[in-house]
């Protein structure tokens, strides 16, 4: 498979666990959350996610443009059925307001208030 040398050189660490016990996606994103270990870069996704091409680049551009010395990029993502290419330039909905937790027990996690507002 394409990905494997990236799985097995320990590149990438992945939580399973049976939708039962996942106790919904609040729950699931703060576990993957806590697999945070101190790199430059983390994100987390849907599995249905779909992405434009050199989109990787594009993040870590706006990341560096981030007035900020710990930037997160979040927000909504269209439906993975959508024609992406065609409405790139769209505006969509962002999550704003981000906050990190102080509590020992929420180390390093990050609080987003949802907004209904466009770029």
């Amino acid at each position: 498979s394409v990905g494997k040398k990236y799985c097995n050189s320990g590149n990438l660490r992945l939580l399973k666990m049976k939708e039962s016990l996942a106790l919904g996606p609040y729950m699931a994103r703060y576990l993957a959350a806590k697999m945070w270990m101190g790199e430059q870069y983390y994100m987390q996704i849907d599995s249905h996610m779909t992405f434009l091409p050199d989109w990787d680049a594009h993040s870590v551009d706006m990341l560096r443009k981030a007035p900020s010395d710990r930037p997160v990029i979040s927000h909504y993502p269209r439906p993975h059925t959508a024609d992406l290419e065609a409405r790139s330039a769209d505006p969509a909905p962002r999550l704003c307001g981000p906050r990190f937790a102080t509590t020992d027990v929420e180390s390093e996690i990050v609080r987003l208030d949802g907004t209904g507002n466009y770029d």
